[in-house]
């Protein structure tokens, strides 16, 4: 297993790494998800906790497999996990994307702990993220938010993100989003 670590540089000391979804994380997997349907509202690609709780060997064997129940594509999915063993977030990298995909959701997806935010881990997981699709060969990645996500914004942009543009699509004209790229180095 591939394990990325990072120190976080807005939390003296600590670090976290991406590790692949395991059994033996799979109570707190449900208490993130739980936490961050009680927070979040609308723009939340993670799978209700409910869903997961019914097949969670079955859910945990479908992303270690890479297999992304949102966009049905190839993809890795991480788990972004303290030191201390305590899971702060989870990272989606999507290989495969078709131009819709591509525009709508982009190569990577991020989601941290609402208790963990404002910490530092959300840089942290998009950096890991960006070391682990350039280890795959991956040139450049396309990130999608929500055009109100504060938080997503600073931290695409803290690590090179760069606007392509806003936008809104057919099924959704009233939710605005923003485009970047990040070109990842040779």
């Amino acid at each position: 297993m591939r394990v990325v670590t990072l120190e976080v540089v807005a939390i003296p000391r600590a670090k976290a790494s991406l590790t692949l979804p395991s059994m033996a994380l799979a109570n707190e997997y449900l208490k993130l998800l739980r936490e961050t349907a009680r927070f979040d509202s609308g723009w939340n690609e993670g799978p209700a906790a409910e869903l997961v709780e019914k097949d969670m060997v079955g859910h945990i064997a479908s992303l270690v497999e890479g297999f992304d129940t949102t966009s049905s594509v190839r993809s890795a999915h991480f788990w972004l996990v303290a030191s201390g063993g305590d899971l702060l977030g989870r990272v989606t990298i999507r290989y495969e994307l078709g131009d819709r995909l591509l525009n709508l959701i982009g190569h990577i997806g991020y989601a941290i702990r609402p208790t963990q935010r404002r910490s530092g881990y959300g840089v942290l997981a998009l950096r890991l993220a960006l070391t682990e699709a350039h280890a795959v060969g991956l040139t450049s990645v396309v990130l999608v938010c929500a055009e109100d996500n504060e938080g997503s914004r600073r931290i695409i942009e803290h690590c090179g993100g760069l606007l392509q543009e806003r936008f809104s699509d057919a099924d959704t004209p009233d939710r605005i989003r923003r485009r970047y790229v990040i070109t990842l180095s040779k």
